[in-house]
Formats: C-alpha cells, sequence, structure tokens
C-alpha cells in the first residue's frame, strides 16, 4: 500500500503541542490508547501488513522497544514457510506461496520465534527483484522475504527476543471476529493494542477525504461500509421495489431503521453488492487503538499523512460486515537473556545500550505513566533488578526527587520488562512538572536473596522529557 516515509515523534515541546491539537479532534472518544503507541510506521509497497499490526500491539508493552522489526518479523514466516504452511493445512487452509499472510501464519512460530529491535534488521518499504533466471519459486521467495536464510541464520538470537507464548495470544476469526463487545470489554480492560484484519479496497481507504464520513468537524475519517458496497432491501420489505434500487450506506442505515442495517443484511431483509469488480478486493492489518459512540480507533501503517496522522475510525458496522480477524495478546516474552557469570556478566550488563521507555496511558487527569528499561542488544543482560529514581523540574527550574523505587525483573522464562508505574498523586505530581528526568540502576539478583542484596553494577541517566507524552519513547542515555 501507498504512503509517506515513516516519521518518528519524540517529547519535545513542539510536538507535544502540535500532538495535542491532533488528538483534541477525538476528544469523545470513550477509550483512547492512541498516546499510548509506538510512532506511525509506513509499510510502502509491501503486502507486510499483517507483520506491522503485530509489532504494533507488542511495542504497546513494558521493556519492549517502541520500534521493532517488522523485516525479521516478516522473513521469519517466509523464511519458515514450509512450517507455517503445515500449521495452516492443519487448520484447514489452503496454501500458496503469496505475499501476505493472516494471523494464523505467524502466531505458532513466536512459540520458538519472535523479532527484534529495528536497528538490527531495518525495514525496506520497497519491493525488489531477483533475476528472472532465478527459478520462480526461488525468486518469488526472496522477492518476498528480502532476506536469505545465511543471513537469517546469523539473526536467530535476535529472532527469538520478542514474542509471546501460546497461552498469550488468542486469535478469533469469520463470525467470531466480528464481535464487537468483545473488543470493547478487552480496551475498557486496559488491552492498548488489538491486531485485527479486515475486506478493504484501496481506493477508498487510500483517500478518505473523498470516501469517508465525518462526524462533527467536517474531517472523514469514518471507514464505513459505503466504501465497498452498496444496498438494497429485499422484495416486499418497505422501500423494496420489483426493480432493485441500490442506495449508498448513508441512505441504507436510515431506510433500515429498527435494529440496524447490519442486523438487516443478517436476516435477509437488506442486500448487498460490491461498488468494484470482486477480484479487486483484498485484505488488509491494522490495530485498534480505542473506540468512541461512531466506531473503533484504528492505527495504520500508511504514514502519518493518512486519516488522522496515521489514525482513523471504522464504523461498528464496517467491522460487523468486514472483519475477518482479530488477533489478542496478553502478554510478551522477552526470550535468551545472556547467561554469562561472574565478571564476564558484570561487564555486559556495564556496556550494554540501555534504554528507558515511557508511555502514558489515560486522561491528563488520573492516568498512568509507565516507564521500563530495556537493552539494544541481540540478548537482553541477565539483570534481576532494575532502580528508577524520577526527578522533576518546577515552573523555576528547580529539580526534585519524585521517588526512588525498585522492581523485580523476573526470572529468565517469564522477564517482565521491569515496568514502573505512576499513578494517583505521584502522576499528578508529575504531569504538574515541565520536565522529567530518570536515573536508573542495574543489579545483579536472584529471587533467592534478599532485598538489600542486590548488587548495583550500572547505571544510566536519561534526558529530559515533557511528561505528557503523546506516543510512547524510547530514550538513550545522556
Amino acid at each position: 500500500m501507498v504512503g509517506s516515509v515513516m516519521q518518528r515523534t519524540i517529547g519535545v515541546v513542539a510536538a507535544v503541542w502540535l500532538a495535542l491539537f491532533a488528538h483534541a479532534e477525538l476528544a469523545h472518544a470513550q477509550v483512547d490508547y492512541r498516546h499510548a503507541q509506538s510512532p506511525v510506521k509506513n509499510q510502502g509497497a509491501r503486502g507486510t501488513c499483517v507483520a506491522f499490526s503485530i509489532c504494533a500491539a507488542l511495542e504497546t508493552f513494558p521493556g519492549v522497544p517502541t520500534n521493532l522489526s517488522e523485516q525479521m518479523l516478516y522473513a521469519t514466516v517466509k523464511n519458515n514457510q514450509q512450517s507455517v504452511d503445515h500449521w495452516l493445512r492443519l487448520n484447514g487452509r489452503e496454501v500458496t506461496i503469496r505475499e501476505g499472510d493472516d494471523f494464523m501464519a505467524y502466531v505458532h512460530l513466536f512459540e520458538l520465534l519472535g523479532t527484534c529491535a529495528e536497528e538490527f534488521l531495518p525495514y525496506n518499504p520497497n519491493p525488489i527483484r531477483v533475476d528472472r533466471r532465478t527459478p520462480p519459486e526461488i525468486r518469488r521467495f526472496i522477492e518476498l522475504a528480502q532476506v536469505d536464510p545465511s543471513q537469517f541464520e546469523g539473526m536467530r538470537d535476535a529472532a527469538g527476543k520478542y514474542g509471546f507464548r501460546r497461552h498469550q495470544w488468542k486469535v478469533y476469526e469469520g463470525d467470531e471476529a466480528k464481535n464487537v463487545q468483545r473488543i470493547k470489554d478487552a480496551l475498557d480492560a486496559g488491552v492498548l493494542a488489538i491486531p485485527a484484519t479486515y475486506l478493504v479496497h484501496e481506493k477508498p481507504w487510500s483517500d478518505l477525504p473523498n470516501h469517508a464520513n465525518f462526524r462533527g468537524d467536517g474531517v472523514r475519517d469514518i471507514i464505513h461500509p459505503g466504501m465497498l458496497e452498496q444496498f438494497a432491501p429485499a422484495r416486499g420489505e418497505p422501500g423494496g421495489r420489483s426493480g432493485t434500487q441500490w442506495v449508498d450506506y448513508n441512505r441504507a442505515r436510515l431506510m433500515a431503521g429498527g435494529d440496524g442495517l447490519t442486523a438487516a443484511l443478517r436476516d435477509g431483509r437488506w442486500r448487498r453488492r460490491g461498488v468494484y469488480p470482486q477480484n479487486q478486493y483484498s485484505g488488509h492489518a491494522v490495530t485498534i487503538v480505542g473506540y468512541d459512540e461512531v466506531g473503533f480507533i484504528i492505527k495504520n501503517s500508511w504514514g502519518t499523512d493518512w486519516g488522522r496522522n496515521g489514525y482513523a475510525r471504522i464504523s461498528f458496522d464496517y467491522h460487523e460486515l468486514y472483519a475477518t480477524g482479530v488477533l489478542f495478546i496478553t502478554g510478551v516474552t522477552l526470550r535468551n537473556p545472556h547467561t554469562g557469570r561472574g565478571i564476564s556478566m558484570i561487564d555486559f550488563i556495564q556496556r550494554a545500550n540501555w534504554r528507558l521507555k515511557v508511555q502514558r496511558t489515560g486522561p491528563v487527569e488520573g492516568g498512568r505513566l509507565t516507564l521500563s528499561t530495556w537493552a539494544l542488544e541481540l540478548r537482553d543482560p541477565d539483570v534481576g533488578l532494575i532502580e528508577y529514581t524520577v526527578e522533576g523540574r518546577d515552573a523555576q527550574g528547580r529539580w526534585s526527587v519524585l521517588t526512588t523505587e525498585r522492581v523485580f525483573t523476573g526470572d529468565g522464562t517469564r522477564r517482565n520488562g521491569a515496568p514502573l508505574t505512576l499513578t494517583g498523586d505521584l502522576y499528578r505530581r508529575a504531569m504538574a512538572c515541565r520536565e522529567l528526568r530518570v536515573g536508573v540502576r542495574y543489579a545483579l539478583y536472584h529471587p533467592t536473596w534478599r532485598r538489600e542484596d542486590a548488587e548495583f553494577v550500572a547505571s544510566r541517566l536519561f534526558p529530559a522529557f515533557v511528561p505528557l507524552v503523546q506516543t510512547a519513547i524510547d530514550l538513550a542515555p545522556r
């Protein structure tokens, strides 16, 4: 799909005010997690939307970079296509060499593999072409994966770092994917991002200002069924005629009344037909990040020029008619920590490229600010305890300590990103500051030790940031 070059936003004052203005446009959203998301990306002209939607969801978890490698995730599927096809056959699917895939093609691989930070395997938004003398099947494979098998094997450790276990995901397909209330319940419960796939047509989706609906502010950002189909009452129904008269979605919704258009379509009182030739429709994956009275708020992977800075709304009717899959991810497994001992482990912790992740969730009043830390390494140092010191700068420019707290990281098989979440009065005090800055200490620790026996071997001080962050951000040490 077509879009602009990916832009990344960091928490500087100008960016915050621009984001506040843009986000005010959906002020009536009942649940809105856009400010907890990673920056909007651009998949370019490749069919990698499922990888982007899964990475977008993973990037909302503590201890996970805000910029994962979609290239690695996509290449993992293509380089393991034989195993993927085996899983798909077990689920009654026909298999072919294809550019796009659905959620079921990815989730089983996460039992063993995952993805890495973008820095290790950057995404190429442009398709590549292999010499036509290469056998067609091999050529097609290399063109899709864009990572040859030898390069992929060299990244094996990185491929396993960020993933999820079998108990941490659930895929709904078919009619089960169309359940609006299930998604609302998950968002209400605090799930920050839910990947979903839909039937789409590229022309109206790419040109929302001329095809989408609007509500209140005159900005067309509501994706609705009329972008794909026309509708007509069945013969014998009110409004039905001997010669079928097809109407657009907005008129059909008014005419249907009662339980609504989708209910009338399900029980046969209304019919529908495509606006475009059948072979022009395709599938596309996005990430649901909230909802309002109109529909779900979605994050797309077509750059920030699409919709409202890369976001739009999918009406509930559209979801009930055209959703094909929904993926719930309840946790992320950070695998393969570096397991050296003694001096080698201390040296690895001290040399690691540590990062601080900052996320804000909820309203300005009564929300939460979550801090976590991760290492830009193919394998994480096996740190057992993290100590955060959060300082705030007041209007007079004075710095003072807001809190110092220690967080366990979990054992090697259940690492949790060591998040520290500021809530209640501490959150309100943080939001009242002009700037925040965080110092982090990293300690060796074993669950059998007393907390006071933790051995701190490294520390980092991260640069100041505006507390009202509008996207999740990663900070490198000063």
